[in-house]
């Protein structure tokens, strides 16, 4: 009883044992890149192994990955992911890396940061476009294909 009573004073917004609250969601769709830099030695067709990797800052699903495309600078993966998002979309951002496979240690091949904000203005609508990827020099060489869609609680 005092369990029961606790909850209704103290935690007004609790949800009942074995439910959660429900939770606004961010998908991202990634379709295909383009003009990619090539880290590997371009020897009879050798060009970069490309594959993807997203964290959303404000998500608690860590770093997720699309497969890798052998050898091919302008790979297509058409990958979805969701995101369950733990803060509000005004405090978030999408990194995205494209990295080149290799045996040892994976290289980096592109970036970007892209701010989440925008996509309040349009909950439930994909959002597609192309951004440009960010070398670690500085410069841009490459894009990569996305759709977001914010689906709010």
């Amino acid at each position: 009883i005092f369990s029961l009573f606790f909850r209704r004073i103290w935690l007004p917004h609790a949800s009942p044992v074995g439910t959660m609250p429900p939770q606004s969601l961010l998908q991202v769709d990634v379709i295909e890149a383009r003009d990619l830099l090539n880290a590997d030695s371009g020897k009879d067709g050798d060009v970069s192994d490309p594959f993807v990797r997203l964290r959303v800052n404000i998500s608690s699903s860590g770093t997720l990955q699309t497969p890798c495309i052998k050898d091919n600078l302008n790979p297509r993966w058409d990958a979805r992911f969701t995101f369950p998002l733990t803060a509000p979309l005004s405090d978030g951002s999408l990194e995205v890396w494209i990295m080149d496979k290799d045996f040892l240690l994976d290289d980096e091949i592109g970036r970007v940061l892209i701010p989440l904000a925008p996509l309040r203005a349009h909950p439930k609508t994909q959002l597609k476009g192309w951004h440009s990827l960010r070398l670690s020099d500085g410069t841009l060489k490459g894009s990569i294909h996305l759709g977001l869609t914010y689906v709010p609680q």
